[in-house]
């Protein structure tokens, strides 16, 4: 029960991260702070290094295409298909 709880808690992270992405005009930059600032939305309150991490996490599971900048604070996005479906991860 417990990691089916976690993997939804990413999916939720993954979709608060894709509208994020589409109101920034689809920019390969999403950064972490406009992440942070969404989140914080949710009732949810999150230190940088926090974000990062569930950044990360997003990454690893193949969630999301790209890679992390921690000197920028910036999450840089593939050009091509940066959320993958779902069904594939």
């Amino acid at each position: 029960m417990y990691l089916l709880m976690q993997k939804l808690g990413l999916l939720v992270m993954r979709t608060l991260l894709k509208k994020v992405y589409l109101i920034g005009n689809k920019s390969d930059k999403v950064r972490l702070a406009d992440f942070a600032a969404a989140v914080a939305l949710m009732g949810t309150s999150l230190d940088m290094d926090a974000v990062e991490c569930v950044v990360a996490n997003l990454i690893i599971n193949n969630y999301v295409k790209g890679f992390l900048s921690h000197k920028l604070h910036v999450l840089v996005l593939s050009k091509s298909d940066p959320f993958p479906s779902i069904s594939h991860c």
